[in-house]
């Protein structure tokens, strides 16, 4: 069994060296710092709902521990065998190596740890546009977008999951943490009940793969004709307004806070990386267009805050457009000249926050839907617009 001589010994040793040195003759030799601690074993990482546990076997001797990641940015020293490290919301896939001190120096770090895999969350939120509506079905003459990908990688390994209520008490669910394929069958819980449909998720997904993005997630938590502004005439099962707070403002958040929780469970990190927002069109009417910027401004602080994203990730407004749909109302006599007017000044009143969004809070981002194909309707998008 090695010698080990406790810390005064140690250091009136090297007291002692120290002065024979000086007088030209060495009686004993200098002890390295920490020389007689024992190398620490590898920690381990657990993981949690963002947030890294690293733990390790206690050393015989040592009075402290200081932990080190890889790559630089994350340290603790504590008396205990273990540290946390909070608020992880990127894709770094974090080691930590560990070093024992016993007040006189630093032993030999440890091996490093396995790296943790990690998950980035991109958040579909919003109405019936972010859900879909253009039918996924054989049309005559017609392509079938779904199958049209110039990288099949990306269909394979983006992956989905959602949530979508259809009404009062029964959610459509994805799987949490076991995920489906990113083009896996979706069914509308509006409408024609039964059919087939995608949103925006699908171009998002594969472009971000085809740049490069891995381990992607696509989270849809959308409601046909939800608003963003409260109002007592509507369901609240439909709200999104923050302030109340709303049904599916608090229940988007407590989904991906589940995802999360389930992917931790499978020792992987999952985060939110990016929100994309699809909502808009049923706030254009005098009563809520005047609060959708206010609104707006919360909703994107609140997730933001609330869900511990990063402050760099994007959240990427789609602006809505029912300018094709108002005026045809007009068109055909649906609507007074006088509703058509507000409908439309309510219209631009909402696109016109989502610029304001834009301009003045951090990372966002626009993108006009004005112009995309639409469905018969005039109002949702077909699959070409998606």
């Amino acid at each position: 069994m090695a010698w080990n001589p406790s810390q005064r010994g140690r250091q009136a040793l090297r007291a002692l060296g120290a002065l024979c040195v000086g007088a030209g003759s060495l009686l004993v030799a200098e002890l390295p710092a920490g020389a007689s601690l024992p190398v620490p074993q590898q920690p381990v990482v657990s993981v949690g709902v963002q947030r890294l546990n690293v733990s390790w076997t206690a050393v015989p001797g040592a009075q402290s521990y200081t932990v080190h990641s890889t790559p630089a940015g994350l340290s603790c020293t504590t008396t205990l065998t273990s540290c946390a490290f909070r608020h992880l919301n990127d894709s770094t896939s974090w080691r930590f190596s560990v070093v024992a001190d016993d007040g006189g120096g630093p032993s030999q770090p440890s091996p490093l740890s396995a790296k943790v895999p990690t998950r980035t969350i991109v958040v579909v939120a919003g109405q019936s546009n972010a859900a879909g509506a253009g039918a996924v079905a054989a049309i005559p003459g017609w392509f079938d977008y779904l199958a049209m990908t110039a990288n099949p990688a990306a269909d394979a390994n983006v992956r989905l999951t959602w949530f979508q209520p259809i009404d009062s008490t029964t959610p459509i669910r994805g799987l949490d943490a076991q995920t489906l394929p990113l083009t896996a069958p979706q069914y509308r819980g509006w409408g024609s009940v039964g059919t087939q449909y995608f949103g925006p998720e699908i171009g998002a997904g594969r472009t971000l793969y085809d740049a490069g993005y891995r381990n992607l997630v696509m989270f849809k938590s959308v409601f046909s004709g939800s608003i963003l502004v409260h109002r007592e005439d509507w369901p609240h099962l439909a709200l999104w307004d923050p302030t109340t707070p709303g049904y599916m403002y608090t229940q988007t958040i407590a989904s991906l806070r589940q995802i999360e929780s389930s992917f931790a469970q499978r020792g992987v990190r999952a985060y939110v990386g990016a929100i994309i927002w699809y909502q808009g069109e049923s706030d254009t009417n005098p009563a809520a267009a005047p609060w959708y910027r206010e609104r707006l401004g919360q909703l994107i602080t609140g997730m933001r805050t609330q869900l511990d994203v990063n402050a760099r990730a994007p959240f990427a407004i789609i602006k809505e457009d029912m300018l094709t749909g108002y005026s045809d109302n007009l068109a055909r006599g649906a609507t007074s000249l006088v509703e058509s007017q507000q409908a439309l000044a309510a219209n631009e009143t909402v696109r016109a926050a989502d610029d304001w969004a834009t301009w003045n809070l951090p990372h966002v981002v626009e993108v006009d839907s004005r112009g995309s194909a639409l469905i018969g309707d005039l109002v949702h998008l077909d699959m070409v617009g998606e």
